[in-house]
């Protein structure tokens, strides 16, 4: 296990209302054993209720609604790279203005 350490990289995207911790955020490390389960922990963590995610445009009149996913999974949204600073307490998620998930 790892830490990693998630930052915002397009702090402009639509995908942002997907999260509770918005692009604003410096960066959020947590423990994983991968990039990908770093990405996913944070995502589950800092979802919004369904009935608030973001819908993307439609692409014709009748197309199906399509959602967002959390900015933490997309990798030209955010970066996710092993943090070799300070290691996190326990199983937390640490968000750079001091609070944990």
């Amino acid at each position: 296990m790892n830490v990693f350490c998630l930052k915002p990289i397009k702090p402009d995207h639509e995908s942002w209302p997907a999260s509770r911790v918005g692009s604003k955020i410096e960066w959020v490390k947590i423990w994983a054993s991968s990039e990908d389960d770093a990405r996913y922990k944070v995502a589950r963590a800092t979802d919004v209720p369904e009935s608030e995610l973001p819908q993307k445009p439609a692409k014709h009149k009748y197309a199906k609604i399509c959602y967002w996913p959390s900015p933490w999974e997309l990798d030209y949204v955010t970066s996710c790279n092993v943090d070799t600073s300070k290691p996190l307490p326990g199983n937390h998620i640490l968000l750079s203005d001091c609070r944990t998930l």
